[in-house]
């Protein structure tokens, strides 16, 4: 067939007349709503959806920072979900309260309690070591001060101390918020139970929270010398003294008191730091004076009169019933009278005096009158 023929024949089939046909609205609708759902599904359609994983990946990843992104956030993942999961927070402070009983709260970052731990018998008797454990520190300083006020501890005219220290390495400053918080709670729960007890609340350093606890004290006897305002170096000094005159523990916590006023009494007087310093050394190391002359003086009458037996007691007495005796029957010869004279002398003579006896006069006298 010649090219002409095939142009005409292709001519007569773009005129050749076709049938029209319709499609129904409904189907139309259909097909149309079919259409938009593949399109939007496609659109969502993840790279690692494919049949293909790893060609999908890496044309999804086609840059190279892809490549190490994906695992840094994996690993960041992984260790806030360890953080939260298994790693406690740090301890960021320490609450100590006493109204007789005292105890000690260990507070972590997040405001929470992470163990109790009692100073003296009151407060072992009263509060278990896991009581308040991962309980708010403001919950539990109310549930505290509750306990006390039921068990008669907080009474009108006492008083509640209240320290607050940081943990090691921790900022004093950091811990200011946290203290607000508590003393606010404390304050709060006093009023509300209407105990009347004075609440005497400070925030102390670690090293001074060191100190007092080393030379045996409670927050009820250091709060002696906060109440004064006292420097913490002058308060490290005076607290040091017990190392320095070798005093056991019960002997400096019962004469603490007692130098406490002593010190405070000549700061209202504003004297010098050494001399408030040489004050409560004195008064220390006088009581000890004290206390070892009384020691002395008692081992003194022990020494002169030793303590004997009943039955050294007894043979003494016996041993000395003869001596009285004999003494008994000498003091008559001693008042013999005078005038008697022995058998052995002759009449008209005198007996001689003895050496440790003196001369009698009337003998003399008699041989006067017989002349």
């Amino acid at each position: 067939m010649e090219k002409y023929d095939i142009a005409k024949l292709e001519n007569a089939l773009h005129q050749l007349p076709l049938p029209t046909i319709t499609t129904p609205m409904h189907k139309e609708r259909l097909r149309l709503t079919l259409l938009a759902e593949v399109e939007a599904t496609q659109k969502r359609e993840l790279p690692w959806a494919a049949a293909n994983f790893w060609d999908s990946f890496v044309r999804f990843a086609h840059r190279r920072y892809l490549y190490l992104g994906v695992p840094l956030v994996a690993v960041m993942v992984w260790v806030v979900l360890w953080q939260a999961l298994f790693v406690a927070p740090p301890t960021m402070a320490y609450a100590t309260m006493q109204a007789n009983p005292a105890l000690q709260l260990t507070i972590d970052t997040r405001g929470r309690v992470t163990a109790t731990t009692p100073l003296n018998p009151l407060a072992d008797s009263l509060f278990a070591p896991q009581a308040f454990r991962h309980v708010s520190a403001q919950v539990a300083v109310q549930e505290i001060i509750s306990r006390l006020y039921s068990e008669g501890y907080l009474q009108r005219g006492g008083s509640l101390a209240f320290l607050v220290h940081p943990a090691p390495n921790i900022d004093r400053g950091r811990i200011t918020p946290l203290a607000n918080s508590l003393r606010s709670s404390a304050d709060r729960s006093l009023n509300v139970l209407g105990s009347g007890a004075t609440l005497k609340d400070f925030v102390v350093s670690g090293a001074v929270s060191a100190e007092y606890r080393a030379a045996g004290l409670l927050p009820l006897e250091i709060v002696l010398l906060l109440d004064e305002d006292f420097e913490e170096e002058e308060i490290i000094s005076l607290l040091r003294l017990r190392e320095q005159l070798s005093l056991d523990e019960t002997t400096f916590r019962a004469r603490f008191p007692g130098m406490a006023k002593a010190v405070r009494e000549a700061r209202r007087e504003k004297l010098p730091r050494d001399k408030v310093l040489d004050l409560g050394r004195k008064f220390l190391a006088s009581e000890e004076d004290d206390e070892e002359e009384e020691k002395e003086d008692d081992r003194d009458e022990a020494e002169v009169e030793p303590p004997r037996s009943p039955r050294e007691r007894q043979d003494q007495g016996r041993s000395e019933k003869p001596d009285d005796r004999d003494d008994a029957k000498r003091e008559p010869r001693q008042e013999k009278d005078p005038k008697d004279q022995d058998e052995s002398v002759p009449p008209g003579h005198s007996r001689p005096p003895c050496p440790d006896e003196e001369p009698d006069p009337r003998p003399e006298e008699d041989d006067d009158r017989g002349d």
